[in-house]
């Protein structure tokens, strides 16, 4: 099964990249599983990236797995561009008020501990409000499309 899905993924990747006439891009962001499976490295090695933006929720699991994610793509030599907090806190969307029911401030240390930046952080009640994600400086602004 497992070697079933690496199949699928590499041949979406094959079309994705090779298959397809982009012309000139200044960015293509490609949403992959997290960890550092077959699929993502090789990606690196076909690929010549610019940057990997790693994207976690803040549980101390999906923290180990961003680590692993960036720690790998360091080893191949592409630069880690920040960190994204996805999910990090409930938003009521009646009082406003915020629940970290996920847990709170994984994102910040891990970037922190990894020498990464932290981009921004994304409510788990997010309707695409892109600017509460981009208020965070001017580094952040090149990821708004």
């Amino acid at each position: 099964m497992m070697h079933q899905l690496f199949g699928e993924v590499m041949s979406a990747l094959e079309k994705m990249t090779r298959g397809v006439a982009w012309g000139d891009l200044d960015i293509l962001v490609v949403d992959m599983p997290p960890g550092t499976g077959d699929a993502q490295l090789s990606m690196s090695q076909r690929l010549r990236l610019s940057g990997a933006l790693i994207v976690s929720t803040p549980q101390d699991i999906a923290l180990i797995d961003a680590r692993r994610g960036a720690n790998m793509f360091r080893k191949v030599q592409v630069p880690i561009l920040g960190l994204v907090e996805n999910m990090s806190c409930f938003k009521c969307p009646k009082c406003g008020e915020k629940s970290y029911i996920f847990g709170e401030g994984g994102a910040q240390r891990t970037a922190e501990e990894m020498d990464m930046k932290l981009l921004g952080d994304v409510s788990e009640s997010c309707d695409c409000n892109w600017h509460q994600f981009l208020s965070y400086d001017e580094y952040a602004r090149m990821f708004y499309i």
